[in-house]
């Protein structure tokens, strides 16, 4: 199976702020994206909204699924390029991507979200939904939201159609030494 087109207004230079989570040690990013594995087939489409540099989803994932990255910062598509040359690579914001619906078996992001503030989230998880074939998966992270909001994020998974089938909180420490929260999990399109 080869990964579905994607179309995307390309950009130059960074645009969204990545939120470094290499200090997660076993990295968390590798736990959550090999239990795809139990949950969708060889082949099946994948796509992963703020790739970076590849390292580590993309080189784990390409070589088991069509596998396709999307980050906004050419620099860091050149590394993933280089870092794993069996993947498929856009430069372009996953925030402003537009995808066929149906078209994909996964959609992976590990704090991108972060990036569109909690009131753009209903929208970015209803257009989630809408990429993915009946039963795909949604696989993220995101950082906790206030928790005196009277939204959650399982509620805003429910809201947009989806089954969340596994979640952890988990509380670590980010490049800068401060304390992250973040909601890892993996839902179901219903």
């Amino acid at each position: 199976m080869t990964a579905p087109d994607i179309t995307a207004r390309t950009v130059s230079r960074v645009t969204i702020a990545p939120v470094v989570v290499s200090e997660l040690t076993p990295d968390l990013r590798t736990v959550w994206a090999r239990k795809l594995t139990r949950l969708i087939p060889r082949g099946a489409a994948v796509v992963e909204l703020g790739c970076g540099n590849g390292v580590p989803v993309a080189w784990i994932l390409s070589d088991r699924y069509a596998y396709r990255g999307i980050d906004a910062s050419s620099e860091q598509i050149q590394e993933a390029i280089h870092a794993v040359p069996s993947a498929a690579f856009i430069c372009a914001d996953p925030h402003e991507v537009t995808m066929r619906s149906g078209a994909w078996n996964a959609v992976i992001s590990f704090f991108a979200l972060a990036e569109v503030g909690r009131d753009g989230w209903p929208s970015l998880l209803g257009s989630i939904r809408s990429w993915l074939v009946p039963d795909g998966v949604f696989v993220a992270a995101v950082p906790m939201l206030d928790p005196d909001a009277d939204v959650t994020v399982p509620d805003l998974l429910d809201d947009a159609g989806f089954e969340v089938l596994e979640s952890a909180i988990v509380t670590h420490r980010d490049s800068e030494g401060e304390l992250l929260r973040a909601s890892w999990f993996i839902a179901q399109r219903r």
